[in-house]
């Protein structure tokens, strides 16, 4: 192998690290979003289930990728908070359906306000062009992060 064939790999895991910093550093920054009155664990869980309607706990947690203990324990959370509601799944009346109430709904509206308010306040001054590359190299990030599976 050459120095020249060697820089570019070098490189890109410098790139690589540098991502992964920026994102633990932005993941942080949102976590500490004043005014956020839920867990951005309990959001994720909440976004997933106001966005399908009802639920089985399994079929969250699959769509979450989380165990389903875990997903129990954020659905209880929720809805002890009143952002969650639970009924008879109708087709099995042994299992539970979970879905959002107004007031989750009204929860996540606020949130993603505040998000949103501050993520326009950081990219103010960010051409648009520059935000949609932004918003579709995350993207697809994100799905290919989705569609990998991490080795154990």
């Amino acid at each position: 192998m050459t120095a020249d064939r060697a820089q570019p790999e070098d490189s890109t895991r410098d790139a690589t690290e540098t991502l992964f910093v920026a994102l633990c550093r932005m993941f942080r920054f949102f976590k500490r979003v004043p005014g956020t009155s839920i867990d951005p664990a309990l959001q994720y869980v909440l976004h997933a289930i106001g966005g399908r309607g009802p639920l089985r706990l399994s079929d969250l947690a699959s769509l979450v990728q989380l165990d389903v203990s875990t997903v129990s324990r954020h659905a209880r959370a929720l809805e002890e908070a009143g952002y969650l509601h639970r009924t008879v799944d109708p087709d099995d009346r042994r299992a539970s359906l979970v879905s959002i109430t107004e007031a989750g709904r009204q929860v996540l509206a606020e949130i993603a306000d505040r998000r949103r308010a501050l993520l326009d306040a950081a990219l103010v001054e960010w051409p648009d062009k520059d935000r949609r590359d932004l918003a579709r190299l995350l993207t697809r990030l994100s799905d290919d992060l989705d569609s990998t599976t991490p080795s154990s």
